[in-house]
Order: C-alpha cells, then structure tokens, then sequence
C-alpha cells in the first residue's frame, strides 16, 4: 500500500493554477509548516486528517483513500490586507474546485468558501478552507482479482475469464499517448490513449488498446429530419436534391448576359406590371425604362456630386396629377429646372395648395413652392463673404466691403438688359450713412453701388428682372 504527499499535491495544484510558487529563494507556497522567514503573503498547505482505508470493490485488493489538507493564506500589514489576502483565499479556494487529476479519484472542497479566522500577532489576516482527497492504492504487488469460474470480465474488445492480476495501482486516466509511463510497472492498468481515442490496458510490455472508436458514419447514413422544401432524411439524399434544384437555375453567366436590356425584350409591354422586392441597381451606362408606370415611391440614391440622377428628354415633361400640372414633389433637395421640360409657364405666386415642397417648371429656371403652396424664385446668400461674390439665382444678399463703395455679383442669368434692385438690408445704420444710389447689369454680372463707402462691412439685398 503507498500513501500519498497530499500535502504536496495540493500545493503543485495550486501553483498550477498559477496561485503562488513553491520555487526560489523565498516561495509563496508551503506543503507542511512554513518557517519564520516566510514572506507577508503566502499560502501553506496542512494535512489536517485521513480515514482509515477502505477496501475497495471486495477481494480486489484495492484500497480507497480519503484524506484533508487545510490551505491556510496570510495576508500582510497593509492598510489594505485584508481585502488583498480575502482575494487570494477565494482565488485558491476556486482553483480546487472539483478537479480529478490522474493520481486522485477526486480533489474537491469541504467548505462553501475560504473563512476569515483572525488576525495574527503580527496583525496579518488568517483565512482558511479545506480540501478533501480520494485515491486508490494496491494493497500488494501482484494482488489476483478472482472471478466465478464461468464469470467474463470484458472491457471494450478486451475479455478475462478466470481471473486477472494488477501488478501496480488499477488507473483511470485521460492523456496523449506520448505521455504513457513505461507499460512494465502498470500490468492490469487502464488508460485512455487521447491522440486515438481509445482506451488501453498494459500488458506489462506494451500498452493494448482495447476495441476500436466508432467508425465514421456516412452521409447516408447521417439521419435528418425532413423540413421546409427538402423532402430527404438523409445527408446524402437531401445534398442530391439540393444539387438537382441549383442546376435548375440559372448559372452566373446566364445571370449576367440578362443585365443587358436587350435581353429584357420580354418585358417591355407597357401593359404589364412586373414586381420587384427590394433596390433596382443599374450597371454601367444609361438604365432605361420605356412605357412604364411606376406606382409608390421612386428614389434616386448615391449619386455623385455632379452626375445626372434623372435625365428627361427635350420636350418630354413630369406630371404630378392627371389635370396635367407640369411640376415634382420633392421630400428635401431643390431640383433646378431646364428648358429641356418644355412644360407651360406657371406664374410666380400661383398657389398649389397644400402641395408644400413641390417643384415648379417654367421652362426657364429656378422657381420652386414654399411651405405656404406659393411659387418663390431661389435666393443666393453670400454675405458670408464681405466683396465681390458669384450666385447664379434671381436675388440675393450680398456683402459691400468696409471702405468699399460697390459689389459685383457674377450671375450667369444677368442680361444687359436686365433690371437690378438693391437697398441696404440690416437691423442698424451704418455710421457713414451709406446708401444704394445705382446698380448696373451686364452680360453675366451686376454691380450695385453707394453713395458712400461704409465704415464696417455692410449688408445689401439684391433682385435680378427680365
């Protein structure tokens, strides 16, 4: 019979688990008493009590141990020690937690945490748990294990009849099969080879696996339940099916060559509606839809700075309602009109209703419907700026420079022959008095002029008539 160090085990496990070291000049860790010079912080492992053996599994000549280590942890004289030391304690305490190393049927705790127990006289925190150990032993070398003379013992593919003998310590273990002790001193032993996944018995010369793992089974032979348009309740069956209803489809290339609108000839009647779930995204060039009628919401996306994201032809137009109105909603962006509408003149002021955010065509520009349903010419803000500016819209406001007594404002609707109106637009004076005495058009730019030039920056209001 041998007994084991618990003592020791139970300090290896704890390092393990990276609570302490038993190593160096000044270890943090202790199996058995630890000496005066000891650090602050550490912890000991005590063995604290065993029962008498038990015989294990009658006439095996096995013996079942059960033993107790108390883990004692000291803290130091810190202000703070005594959280500190109550941290380590738990940490220890889960580290040895339910394990089952190879050498221990089990390795388990015997208290529902570490205990605060005093401070010592040192005024260092004490905390304590304990743990209790069970292991086998052979109580002999060579110990026989007897069976009825008719009775088989049999282990996977493995079968004694008679009798069996265990030379060494019967063992239940998981590991690598690299990591097998040498087979001569654990005769009778069982083993799990984890590399195979078998398990093994030692013959006393080399290590029997005993049976063999379960063959892979294959696809057909993998069950599954039948669900939603696969009728199959096998692996194999329900690939096939699923094989022959991809080749039904069309192939990628086949997907591809119907980008091209010629190849879409079938669904150019006017006179046929054709859902589509989700976003209708283009390729390359000019998307085109012929004789359709679009019901709900039409949106144009993700177009660049600059590009064309709607393209009328000359002399086509966009109806609103079924009166002929030549005019668009829009939900936030100012759409500029061209004369590419050809859509009958709607005279500023004209009121729409309550049809707020629409936009208005004249076959000119630059006409859009306020929130009120009235037709309003877009304003230009370029006071940002104090001097000469560039707004292409019909008014504006503009800023005259400080000692400045005119602004240019580069238009491109400006004719030579249009009417410039201009006045001073701010709350207060200037300290000069400057006023508006006359303005100038010229082809693509108009000029408006004071009297005098002002003492600070100052604000004009402009509009540009035919």
């Amino acid at each position: 019979m041998s007994l084991r160090d618990c003592e020791l085990d139970v300090a290896t496990l704890l390092q393990a688990a990276g609570v302490g070291s038993l190593a160096g000049p000044t270890p943090t860790l202790y199996a058995g008493p630890y000496p005066a010079s000891a650090p602050d912080a550490m912890t000991s492992c005590r063995h604290s009590g065993a029962e008498k053996p038990e015989k294990y599994l009658a006439n095996t000549g096995l013996a079942k141990h059960t033993e107790s280590v108390t883990v004692l942890v000291r803290g130091t004289r810190e202000p703070n020690a005594y959280t500190e030391s109550g941290t380590r304690a738990r940490a220890a305490w889960s580290a040895l937690y339910d394990l089952h190393p190879p050498e221990y049927e089990t390795v388990d705790l015997e208290d529902g945490g570490p205990t605060y127990l005093r401070d010592d006289e040192e005024q260092r925190p004490l905390w304590s748990f304990t743990v209790g150990l069970e292991y086998l032993s052979a109580t002999a070398p060579g110990v026989v294990v007897p069976l009825s003379r008719d009775a088989t013992l049999q282990v996977g593919g493995l079968s004694v009849t008679g009798q069996a003998t265990l030379d060494g310590l019967l063992v239940l273990a998981s590991m690598p099969f690299a990591s097998f002790p040498a087979p001569g001193g654990y005769r009778g032993a069982l083993a799990f080879d984890t590399d195979a996944g078998l398990l093994r018995v030692s013959t006393g010369s080399e290590w029997l696996a005993i049976g063999a793992p379960p063959p892979i089974p294959t696809a057909a032979e993998v069950l599954v339940t039948p669900a939603g348009e696969l009728a199959s309740n096998n692996v194999q069956d329900a690939l096939e099916e699923l094989q022959s209803d991809v080749s039904g489809r069309a192939t990628a290339a086949e997907l591809a060559a119907k980008a091209d609108a010629s190849a879409l000839a079938s669904h150019t009647s006017a006179s046929t509606a054709h859902g589509v779930t989700g976003a209708v995204v283009g390729t390359t060039g000019v998307q085109t839809l012929s004789g359709k009628k679009h019901s709900g919401l039409f949106e144009v996306v993700d177009v660049p700075v600059g590009a064309v994201a709607l393209r009328i032809p000359a002399g086509a137009y966009l109806a609103f309602d079924a009166a002929g109105t030549r005019y668009l909603h829009v939900s936030s962006n100012i759409i500029r009109s061209n004369t590419a509408f050809a859509a009958p003149s709607v005279t500023a002021g004209q009121g729409l209703g309550n049809e707020s955010g629409a936009f208005a065509v004249d076959g000119s520009s630059n006409f859009v419907v306020t929130r009120n349903g009235r037709i309003r010419r877009l304003t230009g803000d370029t006071t940002a700026t104090a001097g000469n500016a560039t707004s292409n819209t019909w008014k504006g406001r503009a800023k005259v420079a400080a000692g400045q007594n005119a602004v240019t404002i580069t238009n491109n609707l400006c004719l030579a022959s249009s009417d410039v109106f201009a006045h001073v637009q701010q709350p207060t004076a200037d300290a000069n008095g400057s006023r508006v005495v006359r303005t100038t058009a010229a082809v693509g730019s108009l000029t408006i002029y004071l009297d005098t030039p002002p003492a600070a920056d100052l604000v004009v209001a402009w509009e540009l008539r035919d």
